[in-house]
């Protein structure tokens, strides 16, 4: 429980630095949507992204792991479809704002 609440604290963290850096990628909402992102995306990354990364091993393989760059990618997408507060404009705001939560995300794996 505590390392999902750790992940929830990082993914927020990096969703506010994407939304600082990234013009086109805005976050406006207040501290309590910001935090149920951060929650929605750890729980996705502990429970679901695994099962995904099984099932679609071959493909990830074969895009030489582009494939679940492009789930993370997907996610944030949808996220921003149906959170309010988050917004993503165009296809490179998204590029780069997963970009910057997998950076951030794999910097504090290790602690």
């Amino acid at each position: 429980m505590l390392k999902i609440l750790f992940k929830a604290l990082v993914n927020s963290s990096a969703i506010y630095l994407a939304s600082n850096l990234v013009e086109g990628f805005t976050f406006s909402g207040d501290f309590a949507i910001l935090a149920a992102i951060g929650l929605a995306l750890s729980i996705f990354q502990s429970f679901i992204y695994p099962v995904i990364k099984i099932l679609a091993f071959p493909l990830v393989m074969l895009s030489l792991g582009f494939f679940g760059f492009a789930v993370n990618m997907i996610v944030l997408w949808v996220l921003a479809q149906y959170v309010p507060g988050l917004s993503v404009e165009g296809i490179l705001p998204l590029i780069w704002g997963t970009i910057i939560l997998s950076t951030v995300g794999l910097l504090f794996s290790w602690l």
